[in-house]
């Protein structure tokens, strides 16, 4: 028995590896694919030996799922803890990012992980955040949405405080995002805050968007693409639902945008497609001010296809 422990394999991959090993997937990420926004297993590797040197090693095994894109290869929703990449623009700069999500698992009652945090940056605090997490693990499992929470921030524990999310690491060089609620902190805590919180971003000019018709732009991590048709706006998510084919690539037709892949039709003030009625294209609110578009994120996290049709829509003259 002592023989085979001491085989070199079994240095480099332990017969009884850390709780932080033992459960770890990760997808092939950019080194094998073309469809990965961030490289994966290096990453995956270097966290969980980061936190075997943060938590120890004397606890239960946690399952930590990474997907290097949307598509969710390394299945991010059905983990403990998920990590999907996304690309994010922090300060200007693009950088590599994850959206994080807690709670998922694949047992008898199978759920879906939520996700809690949107385009976290991949640098050194990672561990430090994910290790908070891990640490306060049960409260995240009951997550609740907190209008005062920052901007990237979508879910906190149930009654725990914004601190406890931000003691680990510093969100201030973080790009400020304006909130609006209706409702009063308390107020919003007991109905559903999905429908007081507002996100309204600047994406281009008038004058640009008038000259190119289509443009791709990203909001707190979220790909959007932007279209003139005549001299009205619309505002949906860059990926088609179907496959994936980047939206800003496509035609309009008809009031229809057409996926440049499949020439699947989504109807652009509600995202309904008219070959398949499963698929949902997301579409935003979007509306032309002072020589500016803006678009209505409106939900925080949680954005479905646009439940205000009939407002979705405004000139580009406006």
């Amino acid at each position: 028995m002592q023989a085979l422990l001491a085989e070199p394999l079994l240095q480099e991959f332990p017969h009884a590896p850390s709780p932080f090993f033992r459960k770890l997937v990760a997808c092939t990420g950019t080194d094998y694919c073309n469809l990965a926004l961030i490289e994966t297993k290096r990453r995956a590797n270097e966290l969980s030996k980061a936190l075997e040197q943060r938590l120890g090693t004397r606890r239960d095994a946690l399952s930590i799922h990474w997907s290097g894109c949307p598509a969710g290869c390394g299945n991010h929703q059905a983990a403990d803890i998920g990590l999907r990449g996304v690309r994010a623009n922090i300060g200007g700069k693009v950088i590599d990012a994850v959206s994080i999500y807690v709670g998922g698992s694949t047992r008898p009652n199978a759920t879906v992980g939520e996700q809690i945090l949107e385009a976290v940056p991949c640098d050194e605090a990672l561990p430090d955040l994910i290790g908070t997490i891990i640490e306060h693990f049960d409260l995240f499992k009951q997550v609740q949405r907190d209008p005062a929470a920052g901007d990237r921030i979508l879910m906190v524990p149930a009654g725990a405080t914004e601190s406890l999310l931000t003691e680990e690491r510093d969100l201030s060089a973080w790009p400020t995002r304006t909130f609006t609620h209706s409702a009063s902190h308390a107020e919003a805590k007991s109905q559903s805050a999905a429908s007081h919180i507002r996100i309204t971003e600047k994406v281009c000019s008038v004058e640009e968007l008038s000259r190119r018709r289509f443009l791709r732009v990203s909001v707190l991590g979220k790909q959007l693409a932007i279209f003139a048709d005549g001299d009205r706006i619309f505002a949906t998510d860059l990926d088609c639902p179907h496959a994936g084919a980047p939206l800003d690539r496509g035609t309009i037709e008809n009031g229809r945008l057409v996926c440049p892949l499949h020439a699947y039709c989504f109807d652009l003030l509600n995202g309904t497609c008219d070959a398949d009625p499963r698929l949902v294209l997301t579409t935003y609110r979007v509306f032309a001010e002072g020589g500016a578009v803006f678009v209505d994120l409106g939900q925080c996290g949680s954005v479905r296809a646009n439940p205000h049709a009939d407002d979705a829509v405004q000139s580009l003259t406006s």
